[in-house]
């Protein structure tokens, strides 16, 4: 064998070592990342990269990044920068290795999170958001909150402007004609949850302003939200037209004041017509369902019925219409003819309709006459 022919074989023997070598380094690498992924001084900052918010901060209390099992963090927390949004979860579970989410990009799958406890504080008109560039980055995806609390607090008020307690909650965010959109199944909110003055104010204001401005509330109450549907990644008003959530609010043996002058009146002059004093708080609902729904920017309402069952169960008041987003009014509430003629002779079976335009904080009343009814209904 000649000297070249033996340089020869030592130097393809040298690089199947070389070969070999790179190939145990990339193995060892391979088994070890997901190690180094979950390690506490890697895992955290990686959190925060992947969010990319400089206003949000991730921690968490341990991790699983395997190449083949579905991704885990416990013990999440995010928190803003001003402390006006926190967020907490027992554990978070995707459906894919972390390896699957990056080639599947950007459909991510279904997230199953157990125990979140989510807590926003608003700070008068401004939001707890704030305004960010849109990314390139849009992903799709399912999340499936397991006894979720959320609560929304103003530190001007006692009790929280909204809050939901252990209820399962299913959320979609999916691409329909070029735009994302979330979806939220029908969940139901409230389940026969005591009234306060405040909650039942807020969803009446909102839905049926003819009887917000309630006082010394007393009963319980439901809500259901049946369809929820709003898109993101488009203007602000764009949002606001093609939004849609459906849903009923059920009041339950509900007994209250009055602050709103129309209905208080007509309360009072029923009193008087019946020779009765006007009970303090009085009750006005045993058993209503009230459906609403947002479309085109505007929240109607049906079904609502006030009953005045301590001065005469046969006197009802029934109520409808529609409430904009810029706090408009165009609502119709049937009254007995009694009440608006101030009459105990009239048959108490026949209804006037009124029709209440203006705003929330200036409502306009005026009597429809019965040529204008049937254009009405």
């Amino acid at each position: 064998m000649s000297d070249t022919e033996g340089n020869r074989k030592k130097t393809s023997w040298r690089r199947w070592c070389v070969r070999i070598l790179v190939a145990v380094v990339i193995c060892a690498l391979a088994l070890l990342l997901p190690v180094v992924l979950k390690s506490d001084p890697v895992r955290d900052p990686l959190l925060n990269w992947l969010l990319d918010d400089p206003e949000l901060t991730v921690s968490s209390n341990a991790g699983d990044f395997s190449w083949w099992s579905p991704v885990r963090i416990d013990g999440l927390q995010v928190r803003s920068a001003d402390g006006r949004f926190q967020a907490s979860a027992k554990s978070l579970q995707a459906s894919y290795s972390w390896w699957n989410l990056w080639v599947q990009s950007p459909a991510l799958g279904a997230f199953e999170v157990e125990q979140p406890d989510i807590v926003i504080e608003l700070r008068g008109a401004e939001s707890p958001y704030p305004e960010r560039e849109a990314s390139d980055f849009q992903p799709t995806f399912a999340i499936n909150l397991r006894q979720a609390s959320v609560r929304v607090i103003d530190p001007e008020q006692t009790e929280p402007v909204f809050e939901l307690n252990e209820r399962d909650v299913n959320v979609r965010i999916e691409r329909e004609k070029g735009n994302r959109i979330v979806i939220v199944d029908a969940v139901q909110l409230y389940e026969r949850e005591e009234a306060n003055a405040e909650i039942c104010d807020e969803l009446l204001r909102t839905i049926a302003p003819t009887l917000a401005d309630l006082v010394r509330v007393s009963g319980r109450f439901s809500l259901e939200l049946s369809r929820l549907r709003v898109p993101i990644d488009v203007p602000d008003e764009v949002a606001a037209r093609d939004s849609r959530i459906e849903g009923v609010l059920s009041l339950h043996n509900v007994s209250t004041g009055f602050q709103t002058p129309l209905i208080r009146g007509m309360v009072e002059l029923a009193a008087e017509m019946h020779g009765k004093t006007l009970p303090d708080p009085l009750r006005v609902v045993e058993d209503a369902d009230v459906r609403f729904e947002l479309r085109n920017g505007r929240i109607f309402h049906e079904g609502l019925e006030l009953g005045l069952p301590d001065i005469d169960p046969n006197l009802r008041l029934h109520s409808s219409g529609t409430v904009g987003t810029d706090e408009s009014l165009d609502l119709q509430v049937e009254v007995p003819v009694a009440l608006v003629d101030n009459d105990p002779n009239v048959d108490q079976s026949q209804t006037a309709t009124l029709r209440i335009t203006g705003t929330i904080h200036e409502p306009q009343v005026e009597r429809v006459m019965e040529a204008e009814e049937d254009t009405v209904q």
